[in-house]
Parts: C-alpha cells; structure tokens; sequence
C-alpha cells in the first residue's frame, strides 16, 4: 500500500496533513493557509488532492505531495 495519511482543517484556516499509522509523527507533513475558518476536508479519489470547502464558499484545492495550493 503506501503511506497512511489524513488530513485537518480548523477555524483558524488551516489544514495539516498527518502522517498516520503506528510510525505517524506529531508533526504535520503539509500544511496550507486558506485563509478563512474550514468547513470540510475531502480527499481526491487518487489521493494526489485535498478538497477545502471554507467560509468563503469556495472549494480549494490543496496538493500535499507536491506542498502547492490552488485556489
């Protein structure tokens, strides 16, 4: 399989990707500023994206293995 990972979003915009499973750190991975409290966190079916919907009512695209954000 590949690695295990999960991903946050929180009122202060943020959303951090985690590295998951028993070698998971308490560090986050990938980290992205949206800029407005998150409301959801959806991933792609591929993985390769990390759907944002936030208070501006629009859908971010985040993309943790590559540490860009699309907006």
């Amino acid at each position: 399989a590949g690695t295990e990972l999960l991903a946050t979003g929180s009122d202060d915009g943020m959303v951090h990707v985690w590295e998951g499973g028993d070698e998971g750190g308490k560090q986050a991975v990938a980290t992205f500023d949206i800029g407005c409290p998150v409301t959801a966190v959806c991933w792609s079916q591929d993985g390769s994206n990390v759907y944002v919907g936030a208070l501006d009512n629009e859908i971010h695209v985040c993309q943790p293995l590559s540490l860009n954000s699309q907006f």
